[in-house]
Parts: C-alpha cells; sequence; structure tokens
C-alpha cells in the first residue's frame, strides 16, 4: 500500500511541476509586447507601458502620446488608432526584432513599426516610428 501512496504523490508532484514549467516559460514575442504597449498607452496606462520598453526615452515617448490623447477630439482619434494597432509579423534578427503592423500588409514596408531589443531573455521596445 505504501508503494502505491508514494507513485501517486510523485505523480501530483510532476504535474505540479510541468504546471509550473509549462506557465512561467512564455516569454512574449515581438508582435505580442508592440500589441501590448499599443494598448496600455491607448488606455492611459504608463505603469504597463514602461515595462514594456527599454529605457527612459521610451518612457517618455510614451508619456508624451499620453498627453496627447487628452488633447480633446484629435486626441481620442490618436488614441483610437492605438488601441486598433495590430502587429501581424515581425522578423528577428539575433537579439533585435523588427514588426511591422497589418496596415503594412500588401505593401513591402521599408520601415517597421517598432524595434525590440531582447534583454534578460525578454523582448523591449527600441523604437516606435509611427508615419
Amino acid at each position: 500500500k505504501k508503494d502505491g501512496s508514494m507513485k501517486t504523490l510523485l505523480m501530483m508532484m510532476a504535474m505540479v511541476a510541468m504546471t509550473l514549467f509549462i506557465g512561467c516559460g512564455k516569454n512574449k514575442s515581438p508582435e505580442e509586447v508592440a500589441n501590448e504597449w499599443c494598448t496600455a498607452i491607448s488606455q492611459k496606462d504608463l505603469a504597463t507601458a514602461n515595462k514594456l520598453v527599454c529605457d527612459k526615452e521610451m518612457e517618455e515617448c510614451g508619456a508624451m502620446l499620453v498627453n496627447l490623447f487628452s488633447d480633446g477630439k484629435k486626441g481620442a482619434g490618436m488614441a483610437e488608432e492605438f488601441e486598433e494597432y495590430k502587429a501581424v509579423r515581425s522578423v528577428i534578427d539575433g537579439d533585435t526584432a523588427s514588426v511591422y503592423s497589418a496596415a503594412d500588409e500588401g505593401e513591402e514596408p521599408v520601415t517597421p513599426t517598432f524595434v525590440l531589443k531582447k534583454i534578460d531573455g525578454e523582448w523591449k521596445i527600441e523604437t516606435f516610428n509611427k508615419n
């Protein structure tokens, strides 16, 4: 009887370990990071947006955009554009990724919307180019 309960305990421990491994092992793709940043910016959530960028310069860019969104009707339209942004593909070259939006589909874009850098295993936004 003791052998059976030991097997059950080992099975339960293995299942918990697998769940933790699968849940914690998911790093966001460059597209997911770009989409999450745009959503955070459109919702004026700088705390979330700032966790997704490389440096102070990009944090300041986010803060400037949030301030612009507060500028009446024009600002609300800009916020809506960010909310609707959809990254659809990225080109990864080592620790750098160029992310392109759905608006670029059907044409060959020259400039990516975002350039991300991998820092400590996570993609962070380095530059943003809004045409």
